[in-house]
């Protein structure tokens, strides 16, 4: 028979009076097991696709040199790896020792999340490798994983406490290596020019940062601390990024515009054939209808008249498109321009929402939790912090 989820589970996924109507927030166990496993592994998984496309496309990619943060990084992948194996070893050897006096039932969803986290953690050990191979320094689908892993990790924190002394190390190990696995991402692989395209003199800060530097744009800061201390002079700016850079930009142009021009040229090729047949298809109606014609034929026959008319008049010319060559060059760059504008714009419609929640807390304070005025600010803190970034992302991008 199917099983339901809430047997899957081992109880309700949701429970609002446990979480909203207590002292401190409480959480059930299925929404432990499931929701706070499956949204961080679920992100690497679904990005996986997109991130092997774009890593195998990258045709210019020089392997980066081994280094201590890329070791340090796929060693502790490996070691969480571990660590979801023992934990689901020692959910297995509970479960058959039927120790449920002591600890939590163990359900199914227990040994899915264990496998989930476990296969997760050696798709990011090799994700890792992949993008070293590739030539890529940072990772923003790692970072945000481990971000979303860290996080996660947050809300069970306290409830192990009441577990067995075992599982509750396990997890607390376990949370701790996330962590420092999330500030190892905070960092760039160094880039060295061996094998690389010529940096410049001058090099722009941004090829070598990372993905938090780079959407935070702290890589900025030198400029900036330069420009408020003396006027910037041309030797203070740096030079474009290479993907910027004409010699990086025209071929790809060119190449794209060669193919709209050979576009256009086959379809007025097949335009002039076309013509070319009704006109012969026209010819030969006129000469039967001149053989089959005595005194007596009308000079005019409406129902014998052959009409042939063609779009845009009988002198038609294709020609190509700029429009479209720039479509095929930046439409990657405009859809995440866009994508950035419509979070932006979500945001601006979160704010009131939010403002709303803090101004009836203040009203209520005394009948309500301290912990809910510590949630609104922060979510205000995270609005106010977040608006800005794709506000000026969408710029950037466009």
């Amino acid at each position: 028979m199917v099983q339901s989820f809430e047997e899957f589970c081992g109880g309700q996924f949701w429970d609002e009076s446990l979480t909203l109507n207590q002292s401190w927030p409480q959480f059930t166990e299925c929404f432990k097991d499931t929701a706070l496993v499956w949204g961080p592994c679920g992100w690497l998984w679904v990005t996986l696709p997109f991130n092997l496309i774009y890593l195998l496309s990258k045709k210019d990619g020089v392997p980066v040199p081994l280094s201590c943060l890329n070791v340090t990084k796929t060693f502790i992948s490996f070691v969480l790896f571990f660590v979801a194996i023992v934990d689901l070893i020692e959910a297995a050897s509970i479960k058959a020792d039927d120790k449920f006096e002591v600890t939590k039932p163990i359900t199914d969803a227990v040994f899915v999340a264990g496998s989930l986290r476990a296969a997760t953690f050696l798709l990011s050990a090799m994700l890792m490798q992949l993008e070293r191979r590739r030539g890529s320094i940072t990772s923003g689908t790692l970072f945000i994983f481990w971000l979303l892993t860290m996080v996660a990790g947050i809300i069970p924190f306290y409830s192990y406490i009441i577990e067995d002394l075992f599982r509750m190390s396990l997890f607390y190990i376990y949370w701790a290596l996330v962590f420092i696995q999330l500030i190892l991402h905070c960092f760039a692989e160094r880039i060295t020019r061996r094998g690389y395209h010529e940096l410049g003199k001058n090099p722009s800060p941004e090829m070598s940062a990372s993905f938090l530097s780079r959407i935070l744009f702290w890589w900025l800061n030198k400029m900036v601390l330069t420009g408020y201390r003396k006027p910037l002079e041309e030797g203070d700016l740096w030079d474009l990024h290479t993907r910027d850079q004409h010699e990086t930009v025209i071929p790809v142009f060119n190449k794209a515009w060669k193919n709209e021009i050979e576009r256009c040229r086959e379809k007025q090729h097949r335009y002039q054939q076309e013509v070319a047949y009704h006109s012969s298809s026209i010819h030969n109606v006129q000469e039967k209808e001149t053989l089959a014609s005595n005194e007596r034929t009308p000079l005019i026959d409406k129902k014998g008249k052959v009409e042939v008319s063609f779009k845009g008049g009988k002198q038609k010319t294709v020609e190509p498109s700029l429009m479209r060559v720039l479509a095929k060059c930046y439409s990657i760059d405009l859809l995440k321009s866009f994508g950035c504008k419509f979070i932006y714009d979500l945001l601006q419609f979160v704010s009131p929402m939010i403002l709303n929640v803090l101004i009836a807390y203040t009203q209520n304070k005394a009948s309500d939790f301290v912990w809910k005025g510590y949630l609104m600010l922060l979510h205000f803190f995270l609005w106010l912090s977040s608006s800005p970034v794709f506000s000026i992302r969408t710029s950037i991008m466009v």
